[in-house]
């Protein structure tokens, strides 16, 4: 070999060794991710020793994967958006873009949720749009995401048209907040009001389910500034997608609402 040949593949060794060093770095993941999370049993429970919920525990297998230690802060709704925000903590554990819209969000979703209106027994009322809860009061939970017509509804209503909770048992509040009669109708996801009756042994037939609304995506998401946020949210998309993975929820959620139908995107 020439010098010139040498020389020149010298520079093209030195070259490679840069670039994987360089590609090294930026995808240094990190040993462990800290979200942010609510008590939204089943998908995140807080207080449920075993069970820290079909998200958690999913998410939990998937990052071991990539070696990643997951742990979670359960905080109210709220507060837990704005510690996510301003990178206190590593993103949330579920969300949607509209409660969290300065965060990263993977393309696909980890799940998906269906929202469900509830009223008394003895009600008749029929939910055909949003129109139709002008002369009703409607209890929600104070931050959450839910159709675009409704968080536009909500955010002009008056106090009088719209209850919004904040704090920790919001599920179990709006239950025994309608029986008392202080609104009409509510809004909550349908597994985690199933969930709610399986746990404190609720009569669901003391409620009425006026309307489901159509399934909806819900993600994890990130805060942007950390280094190996790209990286990560382009190795979750792969594993989100991935037909071994639904099967996997499916499985975690068995161990939680055996007789629900799967909430994981097919």
């Amino acid at each position: 070999m020439t010098w010139r040949a040498r020389h020149k593949a010298q520079g093209l060794g030195a070259l490679l060794l840069s670039v994987t060093f360089s590609c090294a770095a930026q995808t240094q993941l990190p040993d462990t991710l800290h979200l942010a999370a609510t008590d939204w049993c089943p998908y995140s429970c807080a207080e449920h020793a075993g069970q820290p919920g079909i998200v958690a525990e999913y998410l939990t297998e998937i990052l071991a994967r990539e070696q990643i230690d997951l742990t979670l802060s359960f905080l109210p709704w709220g507060r837990a958006v704005v510690e996510a925000e301003r990178g206190a903590l590593d993103g949330l554990l579920t969300a949607v873009v509209d409660e969290a819209p300065t965060l990263a969000f993977p393309r696909h979703p980890v799940g998906q949720y269906q929202d469900c209106l509830y009223t008394r027994p003895d009600s008749e009322w029929a939910y055909q749009g949003v129109d139709s809860l002008t002369h009703k009061q409607l209890g929600v939970v104070q931050g959450y995401g839910y159709t675009e017509q409704i968080n536009r509804y909500i955010d002009s209503a008056t106090d009088a048209q719209v209850t919004a909770l904040r704090g920790v048992n919001s599920t179990a509040r709006l239950w025994d907040m309608l029986l008392l009669e202080r609104f009409d109708v509510f809004i909550e996801e349908q597994l985690v009001v199933q969930w709610q009756a399986q746990r404190q042994q609720r009569n669901l037939d003391s409620l009425r389910v006026a309307t489901c609304l159509a399934p909806q995506p819900f993600y994890l998401a990130l805060y942007p500034g950390r280094k190996y946020t790209d990286e990560l949210l382009k190795r979750l998309d792969r594993a989100f997608s991935a037909q071994r993975n639904v099967a996997l929820w499916q499985k975690i959620q068995a161990r939680y609402l055996p007789q629900a139908e799967t909430a994981a995107l097919k």
